[in-house]
């Protein structure tokens, strides 16, 4: 059967695919616990919050490295976003890009 709800992401060898790799594993690691019984599932909440934990950091961590990624690629011009960005959106995103550099803090 065909799935065709996927997402391609291209990103650079970096964070952001890892970082929501992460976050879907410790998802997983969620969800083996929630299947055991209740009475072990109280002995295991603290794995259990700790995993989803750190399931929200790792895709808050996603977002903020795919955004720094987008802007990346725009500034140093690889093609793949270069096709799908009009012109004016690629100046907008190189100009913030500079600007944060030069004042050395986050966009987001």
């Amino acid at each position: 059967m065909e799935n065709n709800n996927t997402i391609e992401i291209t990103t650079l060898p970096g964070y952001a695919l890892n970082h929501i790799l992460h976050a879907s594993y410790f998802c997983r690691l969620c969800g083996l616990i929630e299947r055991f019984d209740r009475k072990t599932y109280k002995n295991m909440s603290l794995a259990h919050s700790a995993f989803a934990t750190n399931a929200i950091l790792s895709a808050v961590s996603f977002l903020e490295a795919i955004i720094n990624e987008l802007f990346i690629y725009t500034v140093e011009e690889w093609e793949n976003y270069q096709e799908q960005l009009d012109e004016e959106t690629k100046s907008r995103l190189s100009k913030w890009w500079k600007e944060q550099d030069e004042r050395g803090f986050s966009i987001i």
